[in-house]
């Protein structure tokens, strides 16, 4: 990956955890001077892969997760209580 490393903080970004392990994670990073998201796939302090998303690719990635996450809740009764908020 080139370009400067930029250190973002506060809510331009969102670092959720892999459920299997610590390890590995997902990044999402706002920028907005620029109008883009990235999504990136971390494993401990390396990324190993990102996604730059318009705001319209964003909205339909958000649309098929939440219709993802619908989905599973109609399918499973209860989630394991790490999920749960």
């Amino acid at each position: 990956m080139g370009g400067d490393v930029v250190a973002l903080t506060g809510p331009r970004r969102a670092v959720l955890e892999d459920a299997r392990d610590g390890d590995r994670a997902v990044m999402a990073t706002w920028h907005l001077d620029e109008g883009y998201l990235v999504l990136s796939l971390w494993r401990g302090e390396t990324c190993v892969a990102s996604a730059r998303l318009l705001p319209s690719q964003a909205a339909q990635l958000s649309q098929l997760i939440s219709k993802g996450l619908g989905e599973l809740v109609a399918t499973f009764e209860s989630f394991p209580a790490e999920d749960v908020g």
